[in-house]
């Protein structure tokens, strides 16, 4: 979204994170699904190098119904996803995943967002581009303050539903540059 991540960002993104209901929902299977395999820690994904984890999954794995697979199937997946890949974006439009349901645009992410050609753009697509270009000259901050008053609805038409080109499914950005290292 404009400039790499520090390490403060990520600590703010993670403490946000873990506030929302779908956390604690994933938390809560990624537990049951530990719990089935009897294992004391955090990943169902680890590796331990020798085959030993892996082979005491599929052990279990050859007593349960299908039923009981597909359960455990999700939080494995969603711990090896690979972020900001073309899978994930598959995933998403395949799965008809509505992120705007869980999240909204919120101040962690306005307060991330620093690329003003980035903003600018966020702006034209909320408010309108013959209103967004009425402010080409303002800071990201004016810009992003209209913004966050166009989804509140104060002192204008409230805007439902928008969701960042980042949160949509393919993801897209809004300039030319790379939205992660290594792809276009």
């Amino acid at each position: 979204m404009g400039r790499p991540l520090t390490l403060i960002d990520a600590l703010h993104i993670a403490a946000w994170r873990d506030t929302l209901p779908t956390q604690a929902a994933f938390a809560d299977t990624r537990r049951v699904a530990l719990d089935m395999f009897g294992l004391d820690r955090e990943s169902l994904a680890g590796r331990d190098g020798t085959g030993a984890t892996t082979q005491h999954i599929f052990q279990h794995l050859l007593g349960k119904t299908d039923g009981e697979v597909m359960a455990l199937l999700a939080p494995v997946v969603a711990e090896t996803l690979a972020m900001g890949t073309g899978l994930i974006d598959d995933l998403g439009q395949t799965l008809t995943v509505d992120i705007g349901a869980q999240w909204q645009p919120d101040d962690i992410f306005f307060d991330l967002t620093k690329d003003r050609e980035a903003v600018g753009e966020m702006l034209a697509e909320v408010i309108g581009g013959s209103a967004a270009r009425s402010y080409i000259t303002e800071t990201g901050a004016k810009k992003k303050a209209i913004i966050r008053k166009a989804l509140a609805g104060e002192d204008r038409t409230k805007v439902e539903g928008w969701l960042p080109k980042y949160f949509q499914f393919p993801q897209a950005g809004y300039t030319d540059r790379p939205l992660t290292a290594g792809r276009a």
